[in-house]
C-alpha cells in the first residue's frame, strides 16, 4: 500500500508540478519581475504605463547574477514538484485512513477542498502579495494563516461528515471565526508597487493554485485507482 502511494504521488507530483510551472510562466512569474524592479528602484510607481511581459523577460532576468532567464523556471519547477508530491502524500494518506473510496472524482473534490482550506480562505484576509508590498510582522501573519487553514478545513470536514443545523452552524462559525478576529495588518499601507499590478498577481495566484490543487486531488487519485488492489 505505501508503495502504491508512493508511486501514485510521484506520478501526479510529476505531472501537476510540471504544467503549473508552466503557467506560472506566463501569468505570475511576469508579473514577479515587474514587481522587482519596483522594488529596486529601477521602476516608479508613479510611470503612466507599465507594459506586462508574456513571459520572463530574458534582459531582466540577466540583471541578477543570481538568476538567469533559464534558472529561475527550473527552480520554480523544482520547487511546485516537491510541494506536489507532499500535498499529494497528505491527500492520499488523509483519505485512506478516512477509509473514503480513491478515484479522479473523488481526488478532485479534495483537491477543492484543500484549496479552499489552505489558499481561498486565508486570502480574504491575506492576499498573495508581490515584492515590495506592505506587510504586517511575518510570525503574526503565519500564526493567522495556520489558524485560518485548520479551522476553514475542520469546517469543510464538519459538513461533509455532518448535515444538520448544529453542525451547518458549527461549520460556519469556523469558516468565519478567523476574519472575525481579523488578520494582521501593516501599521501603514504602502507599496513600491502599482495596485493594478498587485490586484493581477493576486488573482492570477488564487486561480494558478486552484488549477494546482485540482490537478493534486484529481490525479493522484486516478494513479492510485488504475494500480489497482
Amino acid at each position: 500500500m505505501f508503495f502504491k502511494i508512493l508511486l501514485s504521488a510521484v506520478f501526479a507530483a510529476l505531472a501537476a508540478g510540471i504544467i503549473v510551472s508552466a503557467i506560472q510562466q506566463v501569468t505570475t512569474t511576469p508579473l514577479i519581475l515587474i514587481a522587482e524592479t519596483y522594488e529596486d528602484g529601477s521602476a516608479s510607481a508613479n510611470q503612466t504605463e507599465t507594459k506586462l511581459p508574456a513571459v520572463a523577460s530574458p534582459n531582466a532576468a540577466a540583471s541578477d547574477p543570481e538568476s538567469s532567464a533559464i534558472s529561475r523556471p527550473v527552480m520554480t519547477t523544482m520547487a511546485n514538484i516537491v510541494l506536489a508530491f507532499g500535498f499529494s502524500l497528505a491527500l492520499l494518506s488523509v483519505q485512506i485512513l478516512l477509509n473514503r473510496s480513491i478515484s479522479a472524482r473523488t481526488g478532485l473534490f479534495w483537491g477543492i477542498a484543500a484549496f479552499a482550506a489552505f489558499n481561498l480562505a486565508p486570502s480574504l484576509g491575506l492576499p498573495p502579495d508581490l515584492p515590495g508590498s506592505a506587510a504586517a510582522d511575518l510570525v503574526s501573519r503565519q500564526i493567522w494563516w495556520t489558524a485560518t487553514a485548520i479551522l476553514t478545513a475542520l469546517g469543510i470536514g464538519l459538513l461533509s461528515h455532518r448535515q444538520t443545523f448544529w453542525a451547518i452552524a458549527a461549520a460556519i462559525l469556523l469558516f468565519v471565526l478567523p476574519h472575525l478576529y481579523g488578520a494582521p495588518q501593516p501599521q501603514q499601507y504602502a507599496s513600491t508597487v502599482p495596485a493594478e499590478i498587485a490586484a493581477h498577481f493576486a488573482a492570477s495566484s488564487l486561480v494558478v493554485m486552484a488549477v494546482f490543487w485540482a490537478m493534486i486531488g484529481s490525479l493522484s487519485g486516478f494513479f492510485f485507482a488504475r494500480q489497482g488492489a
